[in-house]
């Protein structure tokens, strides 16, 4: 799957003006920026390890390599064209102790849509940094699913604390646990979050009429500009309103995460936080369930035998419940609607998950 890339200037000069970690000591550091991970790792075998063993998490010939690699460069910088060889197109930056960060109390940042990891292994410590210009239209999820658990008693609780850095440019950080950065949890962790899940979902659930619902997401989608994506929608959307539109169907909303796996899960002292809401938001209650269902299927028509076993408490939870459902397809083809709705910069640029999506459409409709 293709991500888009930050790149490596914007992370440092993006973290350099949030100021969130404040300058301490007086020596330089330096930073390997590998794409395909997209990540910075610091170049010192403490940050490697701690990379490999709790960020990320894959265990592949290529990955000892990388990592082999990475060992090397930290002792003979020079060696670092090999890491090249393996496609792993990169850059080294080295960071001057003129920055208000101090460079040497991080040992990975890591990159997503809508922040800024910053992990420090020797501080057991990890902040992410939200809302880069960029993609305020995803952290405006994680605001309104937040917002919306805030209504709710205990269901603020799922949510790390925010605490607002600047207004202009907007940067927030979220306060994580304390060793937060071993994404590894056990077992019970995991059925503990998807309980939550299940939590939330009931909580927040709302009937609202299909009409309305459907124009509201066509309104959001706005213009589309590739040809491809375009078609797709056309097809979706023909198909919703042959079958469903013009029939005073009434659906169920809830609160959903959008993104739900076991690495978007944090814990310390019994405390279970769920992270990244950029993709969550007020959409239909099946979401999560069908979403995964359908990226996991072979073809990507929805079935539920291939939704994951490590989530298996939210098997039963839904598919009873969507199994009932008079008009289950629907909610199908809301969800892919759906799914275009948040990723459509994403999908316009020919980037993430939007070939699953388009072959999604072609057999779920």
């Amino acid at each position: 799957m293709k991500i888009r890339r930050y790149d490596v200037d914007d992370i440092f000069e993006t973290l350099d003006r949030s100021q969130i970690i404040r300058k301490t000591g007086s020596s330089r550091a330096k930073f390997i920026c590998i794409p395909r991970y997209n990540v910075c790792i610091h170049l010192k075998g403490s940050s490697i390890r701690f990379f490999f063993k709790y960020v990320y998490k894959v265990r592949t010939y290529k990955t000892y390599l990388i990592w082999f690699f990475l060992k090397m460069i930290a002792i003979l910088p020079s060696v670092h064209f090999l890491l090249n060889i393996l496609g792993m197109r990169h850059k080294i930056k080295s960071m001057n102790v003129a920055s208000p960060i101090d460079w040497n109390k991080i040992d990975v940042i890591y990159v997503e849509w809508h922040f800024f990891g910053v992990f420090s292994h020797s501080h057991k410590t990890v902040t992410h940094v939200l809302a880069k210009e960029a993609y305020a239209e995803r952290f405006q999820n994680e605001l309104i699913a937040r917002q919306m658990g805030n209504q709710f008693k205990n269901l603020s609780k799922v949510f790390p604390k925010l605490l607002k850095i600047s207004d202009d440019p907007k940067y927030y950080v979220e306060e994580l646990a304390v060793g937060a950065g071993k994404q590894f949890i056990d077992e019970s962790q995991l059925v503990r979050a998807q309980k939550k899940i299940k939590k939330l979902n009931r909580k927040t659930l709302k009937k609202t009429v299909l009409d309305a619902y459907y124009l509201g997401l066509i309104n959001k989608l706005g213009t589309l500009n590739n040809a491809s994506i375009l078609n797709a929608l056309e097809t979706l959307k023909a198909s919703i309103e042959r079958d469903y539109l013009n029939k005073n169907i009434k659906i169920d909303l809830a609160l959903v995460h959008g993104d739900f796996n076991a690495g978007q899960i944090l814990s310390q002292d019994g405390n279970i936080k769920i992270i990244d809401w950029g993709d969550g938001g007020l959409f239909n209650r099946f979401f999560d369930y069908i979403s995964i269902a359908i990226y996991k299927s072979p073809n990507h028509t929805f079935s539920s035998k291939y939704f994951p076993n490590e989530l298996s408490v939210l098997k039963p939870f839904f598919s009873n419940k969507l199994m009932k459902e008079k008009h289950m397809e629907l909610y199908v083809r809301l969800t892919l609607l759906e799914i275009l709705v948040i990723s459509k910069g994403e999908f316009e640029a020919n980037e993430g998950a939007y070939e699953r999506w388009l072959t999604a459409v072609n057999y779920n409709t």
